[in-house]
Parts: structure tokens; sequence; C-alpha cells
């Protein structure tokens, strides 16, 4: 009968010993519960912040049917750009500069070389022509003033040469000193 003492203290240490193993695996599991809770609330909490910074700009509802009236806003109506004869885009054409011109061509015409217009809007020959300004050198006046502000010597020096040799700065940047050919036999 001395045996059975050992025995039934062994079964009791085992029975606390998983009681403790099952205990840290519920505490473990309570923790990280919670840190998936607080991980979550901290994702809503930026997402809202994120979402109040986006929308801080943008005006009130009762503020957008005023932007959209004709008047003053008929460029800001939504359109989409297939419905239209081209009308809009000569609007825009218009009251646009040369690089405005230049890069709608370059979207319309991506646009129709990807298919993503049905059809042309405007096209091609009947765009209206780019109007660039007047391109002019500086005058005597001018450049006499360049120098006289320059304070640099070697930039005052080089801006001389270009106007004695009458190229812009791009281009004498561009020569390169070329290598001496030898004579032939």
């Amino acid at each position: 009968m001395p045996a059975l003492p050992i025995l039934r203290r062994r079964r009791e240490r085992r029975i606390e010993q998983r009681q403790q193993k099952d205990d840290r695996f519920a505490g473990g599991l309570i923790g990280v519960g919670l840190a998936s809770f607080a991980v979550l609330g901290l994702t809503i909490l930026g997402l809202a912040l994120a979402y109040a910074s986006l929308t801080a700009d943008l005006p009130s509802l009762e503020t957008i049917p005023a932007l959209l009236e004709p008047p003053s806003g008929s460029l800001l109506q939504p359109t989409r750009i297939y419905d239209r004869s081209g009308e809009h885009l000569l609007a825009v054409l218009r009251a646009g500069t040369v690089s405005t011109n230049a890069f709608l061509r370059k979207i319309h015409n991506f646009a129709v070389d990807m298919n993503w217009l049905p059809a042309t809007v405007i096209p091609r020959r009947q765009w209206p022509p780019i109007h660039y300004k007047e391109k002019r050198a500086i005058t005597l006046d001018e450049h006499q003033q360049i120098i006289a502000a320059e304070a640099n010597r070697e930039r005052k020096a080089f801006y001389q040469l270009c106007w004695h040799l009458g190229a812009s700065q791009g281009d004498i940047a561009m020569v390169v000193v070329s290598q001496p050919v030898a004579p032939g036999p």
C-alpha cells in the first residue's frame, strides 16, 4: 500500500502541471486577443483621422451645387468626353495656353490609340493650330545688364563668349573638344 500515495501524488502533480499549462495558454490567448483589439482600435482611429484629413478641404454639400452652376463653373461639371461633340475640348483649348493645347492633343490621341474612346472627339486634322510666341534673342542692352549684374568672373566671361559666338548657353555647353585626327600617310 505504500505505492498508492506515491501514485496519487504523481497523478495530482500531473493534473496540476496540466492545469498550469492550460492557465498559461488561456492567459496567452487573452493577451493576444487584447493586443489584437488594441491594434484594431488604433487602425480604426488612424483610418478615421486619415479620412478626416483627406476630406477637410472639400466643399460642403450645400456649396457643391453653387460651384457647378454654368456661369461660374461650366468646366467643373462632370462630363463624359465621348458624349461631347468636341465643343468642350475646343472651349478648353481657347481658354488654355500652348501647353494646354499640346498636352490635350497628346492625351486625346493616346486615349484614341488605346481604344479608351470609341471614336475621336476631334479628328486630328481639325485640331486648332498651336500658336507659339515669337522667339527672339536678347538685345545688346539686355546682355550688358546681365554682364553688369554678374559678380562671378568666370560666368561673366562665359556670357561674353556666348554673346560673341551668337550661341545659347546650352549650345556652348554641348561643345566637345574633339580628338585631333592624325594626318594620313
